[in-house]
């Protein structure tokens, strides 16, 4: 198979759009935004505004309770939308039917809240999408974390390390269990091989629940001296004592 290079993908992207509208992934009108969204769905969508900076949970302060009392192994999580409404079509798309399209939607929406966090501040030096188990990935022949980190990755600049971290047991599925029992099903789930001394990691993964998943991968890296680690997901499930902290959309004119 010929690999076209970057490049020219993007330049024939940016013809694509200059000869033909694009349309809503949401409800089938012309759109002229690259993240195929009309106006009127994406300003509906369920964004998160004030959120904690450590967990991406809505809060009013800069850190909740939980995590000034118990700190999880990141320094830091991103999410612009929470998991309600609009979203869990989409993250759906992605997640089981391996949706391109809702790659580059979420992938570009999540890469312009990215771009604000860290406006003042350098971006981290690789994006490592989380893994799947390889059963998993055979079964549906795609890591939708992988799909989302390609979209994020060509939006920021930023190198994806595909292959570094791997899922080296098999977990039961996380649906339906405690918080405390996902971190035990996860316990030494994840490797990662070589060392991140000194160097500055973001894991991309498409929804984050109680966020053991990504706090597992994190002690990963962390034992491979990373000199730190950030979470950036699509989406996140915002548990109902959350719920009252208002959300509002994003002015995010590059989508």
């Amino acid at each position: 198979m010929v690999r076209i290079p970057r490049p020219l993908r993007r330049a024939a992207d940016t013809l694509v759009w200059a000869l033909l509208p694009g349309r809503c992934l949401l409800c089938d009108q012309a759109s002229e935004r690259r993240a195929d969204l009309c106006d009127a769905c994406r300003d509906a969508l369920p964004w998160i505004d004030r959120a904690c900076v450590r967990c991406a949970l809505p809060s009013d302060t800069p850190y909740c309770n939980d995590c000034l009392r118990r700190p999880p192994p990141f320094d830091r999580a991103i999410t612009p939308l929470a998991y309600a409404d609009a979203t869990v079509a989409m993250v759906h798309r992605l997640k089981f039917g391996g949706s391109r399209i809702d790659a580059r939607v979420l992938g570009t929406l999540l890469a312009a809240r990215v771009r604000a966090a860290y406006a003042d501040a350098p971006l981290p030096d690789l994006i490592v999408p989380v893994p799947l188990g390889r059963a998993r990935l055979l079964r549906r022949g795609h890591n939708q974390a992988a799909l989302l980190a390609r979209w994020v990755a060509s939006a920021l600049a930023v190198p994806v390390d595909y292959t570094s971290c791997s899922r080296i047991r098999h977990t039961t599925p996380q649906a339906g269990l405690s918080r405390a029992a996902r971190l035990r099903n996860l316990a030494g789930a994840f490797e990662v091989t070589g060392s991140f001394a000194e160097r500055r990691v973001a894991l991309v993964d498409d929804v984050m629940t109680t966020g053991s998943t990504v706090a597992a991968v994190a002690q990963a890296f962390r034992a491979a001296d990373a000199a730190s680690v950030d979470i950036w997901c699509a989406a996140r499930t915002v548990p109902v004592s959350h719920a009252d902290v208002p959300s509002r959309g994003i002015d995010d004119r590059d989508c």
